[in-house]
């Protein structure tokens, strides 16, 4: 996804199959595009880090399945991260086990719809929301 992404201009469409994707650092969407899961591809980021991290306007991001994002009391990671974007889209994902399942920091215009959320903290100071 990452080298999709490198070779994307803006307004393209990054279409992702079904299957398992682990990742160790987050998914940096620099560049509006349309990330698009199909059959809900799996980004699990195995504790190791945040998820997706958008600081691009007329960002979408739909379909996708993202796990295991990493805790910190110190930072905001999230799984999906929107900064300082407007127009951001997130549609139908499905996100377990994130501290944050998806932050928004100095966005607006931002639509979130039809997302599942599903936490697995059994302490509330290991919950974000």
């Amino acid at each position: 996804v990452e080298a999709a992404l490198a070779a994307s201009q803006p307004g393209d469409t990054v279409a992702v199959r079904s299957g398992n994707y682990p990742q160790t650092r987050p998914i940096l969407v620099k560049i509006p595009v349309l990330i698009m899961g199909e059959g809900y591809p799996v980004f699990d980021f195995q504790h190791q880090s945040a998820g997706f991290v958008v600081s691009a306007p007329d960002v979408v991001i739909e379909g996708l399945a993202i796990r295991h994002i990493r805790q910190s009391s110190m930072e905001d990671l999230a799984g999906i991260r929107v900064e300082n974007a407007a127009r951001f889209t997130a549609r139908n994902n499905r996100l377990t086990d994130a501290f944050f399942g998806i932050y928004l920091a100095n966005s607006d215009h931002a639509l979130i719809e039809g997302n599942v959320l599903d936490g697995l903290a059994k302490l509330e100071r290991n919950a974000g929301n």
